[in-house]
């Protein structure tokens, strides 16, 4: 974790790292009142030849860290009543392309993890 100028950097895949972040962000410098979850990255490459790791590697960044940073900042935003939290998604949650599966899918979890996240 790196800190300048008010902001943080950290590793939004490490559920650790994300949690003590997000508690040193609420505790020194100040409330999350807007989250925008918009991490990704793409492997161009046909679905069959796509790696475990390169899948995993996509979803991980592209899905799991929305999950790990918004369930990090959602109980402070709860706590005070208010917040938001936007999830940065695609026109490929609806329109695949033969190259990018796991993103593809990926943003398709995004857009059912802020269904979710707004039920819960």
């Amino acid at each position: 974790m790196r800190r300048a100028c008010g902001l943080v950097a950290f590793d939004v895949t490490d559920p650790d790292r994300v949690d003590a972040a997000i508690a040193e962000i609420e505790a020194e410098i100040g409330p999350v009142d807007i989250l925008v979850n918009n991490a990704g990255l793409q492997h161009r490459q046909p679905l069959l030849y796509v790696s475990l790791d390169d899948w995993n590697r996509v979803i991980t960044t592209n899905l799991t860290s929305a999950f790990l940073v918004g369930r990090a900042v959602a109980p402070f935003q709860i706590s005070r009543g208010r917040g938001k939290i936007v999830n940065v998604g695609s026109v490929q949650t609806d329109l695949a392309r033969p190259t990018i599966a796991p993103y593809t899918a990926a943003k398709g979890g995004l857009r059912n993890l802020t269904r979710a996240m707004t039920a819960a």
